[in-house]
């Protein structure tokens, strides 16, 4: 629905408000702090078109207005003024990203505090080997008689596993090794992973070993190389929408929830930034709102770092620090 410049000039200066105080706004208030050009009763009757079109809400007959989930999209969509972090915030992000990437587990650990205490939300952070990474190069090695090491390394990231190797000797491990790098080398691990269900005869006398790396692929990209890290939970009682206990302990109980983790920041547009407001997430987040962004390793996406706070949330702000943090990180990654 078009709006006029009035009506989002003040739309924006309703949503800006409640995001700053979390109480609604008045007709007084932004004639003297946002519209002082525009008089009280053009600024009520503007209010009223804009509760009767759905954007704003009042909560009792004698307060002032809050947006709603519409409003707040549309705030989103259209209204939103670009913000970028100060020199000293942007400083202070690199250097923490570039000071605590040692390896997976620590960049998932660090990336998610970094945001959280940037954001004064929660964070959630994830990081996956995904079916798109391509495999450049395989290894088995011996430990025991009948156990080896397979390495796996991906443009995106590497797969350690032990597989059992039925008593093969290490000469027969070379061997089966060059056979099956021969096969894997320059495929996607979801090529690799569908290769294993239509065995060629071929590689009958690998058959078992083969199974046993595909397996190990299979399990580890589902499993230890997609990491989900959530910090700063305790600072969402921070804000006044979480200071019902009920709807606290339902939020917590979603933001612990392994098997939900993935929904919330699951996204498979193209968007570099996308963002679910209120009743757009999983149950027990109706009362938040997930702004989420991908970053990528070697062109690919590697994960995701999302942020998790009040529908009200300073989103301009959020999207800034999200920007700042998937840009260094990528880089630190990269190189």
């Amino acid at each position: 629905m078009d709006l006029s410049q009035r009506k989002k000039n003040i739309l924006k200066a309703v949503v800006s408000e409640n995001i700053k105080t979390a109480e609604p706004v008045s007709s007084s208030e932004l004639a003297r702090e946002y519209l002082k050009d525009v008089s009280s009763a053009t600024i009520r009757n503007e209010l009223a078109a804009l509760e009767e079109m759905g954007y704003l809400v009042q909560p009792h007959t004698s307060s002032g207005r809050v947006p709603t989930l519409q409003g707040f999209k549309k705030y989103i969509e259209e209204l939103m003024p670009e913000q970028k972090l100060s020199q000293a915030e942007s400083a202070k992000i690199k250097s923490e990203i570039a000071s605590r990437i040692n390896n997976i587990s620590e960049i998932v650990e660090s990336t998610a505090e970094i945001i959280s205490n940037a954001s004064n939300y929660a964070s959630i952070v994830s990081f996956g080997v995904s079916d798109s990474a391509e495999i450049e190069k395989l290894m088995i090695m011996p430990i025991t008689e009948r156990q080896a090491l397979v390495v796996v390394v991906t443009d995106i990231g590497t797969i350690k596993e032990t597989i059992e190797t039925s008593g093969m000797d290490e000469g027969e491990l070379g061997s089966a090794e060059k056979f099956i790098s021969e096969r894997l080398v320059g495929k996607t691990l979801g090529d690799a992973i569908t290769l294993a269900e239509s065995m060629p005869d071929e590689i009958k006398k690998y058959q078992l070993l083969f199974e046993a790396v595909i397996e190990a692929i299979s399990e580890k990209a589902e499993s230890e190389t997609n990491r989900v890290v959530v910090k700063g939970r305790e600072k969402l009682l921070d804000y006044p929408e979480f200071q019902d206990t009920e709807k606290f302990k339902q939020t917590l109980k979603t933001l612990g929830d392994k098997s939900k983790l993935k929904d919330i920041i699951d996204d498979d547009s193209e968007l570099e930034i996308s963002i679910k407001i209120g009743s757009e997430n999983e149950d027990g987040m109706e009362n938040s709102s997930v702004v989420t962004a991908k970053y990528k390793v070697g062109g690919k996406v590697a994960g995701t770092a999302s942020v998790v706070g009040p529908v009200r949330m300073d989103y301009a702000r959020v999207i800034s620090i999200l920007k700042d943090v998937t840009k260094n990180l990528e880089n630190n990654i990269n190189d």
